[in-house]
């Protein structure tokens, strides 16, 4: 028989999910994808190319959205991590530098490669920090540009009953404060969510559930997927999927 690997929550919005998933399941845990939040685009206006010249991102999001409305690809383009640095790459920009961390680990990247110039930064409506404040630089002037935003989505109590419904949770992964706020606001939650661990990307994701109650709550060292996922295999011992 096949051996189910512990349950955890996906809870990033679509298609994000999906591919950590991919990547729980690999480990031999068992992913239940249901978001709590979405992105939705924003109306814009495109900028022409010789406005900028640099473009920043914090997100994949916002380098799907903002690829889907320019064509130029010639600017240099500085990304907070790996996975929006993977996202840009495949959308067509070929001189793309990670910054592997968060927006303070991408500020310190502007001033280690001395960027200078017009760095344009398309975001969501309501960024969680500011990159111009970060960066700190007489030389470069850093223009927002937002191009989404993010928005809670409302679990009936079917769908919450669902997750319950699949087993006993195990984790609850949280990668945005956002998604931290949506669970917060659940209500009802899905049952024995005290007994499971919540695992946060980032301090910042873990605020807005400090006062909920969980069996434990996990900070990544790093603000990396990665790095997170590590956490997750190393307290979950989940062993891989075996036939017998």
């Amino acid at each position: 028989m096949t051996t189910q690997g512990p349950l955890i929550w996906v809870t990033r919005a679509a298609p994000g999910a999906d591919a950590t998933a991919e990547r729980l399941a690999a480990m031999g845990l068992t992913p239940i994808v249901a978001p709590l939040i979405e992105t939705r685009p924003l109306a814009f206006v495109p900028p022409s190319p010789d406005g900028y010249d640099a473009l920043a991102f914090t997100s994949a999001a916002a380098v799907r959205i903002f690829a889907d409305a320019v064509s130029d690809r010639g600017k240099p383009v500085y990304t907070v991590g790996a996975a929006t640095a993977q996202a840009a790459m495949a959308l067509g920009w070929r001189q793309v530098t990670s910054a592997r961390g968060d927006v303070a680990a991408l500020a310190q990247l502007l001033r280690a490669h001395r960027v200078t110039g017009r760095l344009l930064q398309p975001v969501a409506a309501d960024p969680a920090a500011d990159l111009a404040v970060l960066a700190g630089s007489d030389r470069l002037s850093v223009a927002t540009l937002p191009v989404y935003e993010t928005r809670a989505i409302s679990m009936t109590p079917s769908a919450v009953a669902a997750i319950a419904a699949a087993g006993v949770l195990s984790g609850v992964i949280i990668q945005s404060p956002s998604a931290a706020r949506a669970l917060a606001a659940l209500s009802p939650r899905p049952a024995h969510m005290a007994n499971a661990m919540l695992f946060a990307l980032s301090p910042a994701c873990a605020v807005p559930l400090a006062t909920h109650q969980f069996r434990e709550i996990v900070i990544s060292p790093f603000p990396r997927e990665e790095a997170l996922l590590k956490v997750i295999g190393n307290k979950l011992s989940a062993p891989s999927s075996t036939a017998t």
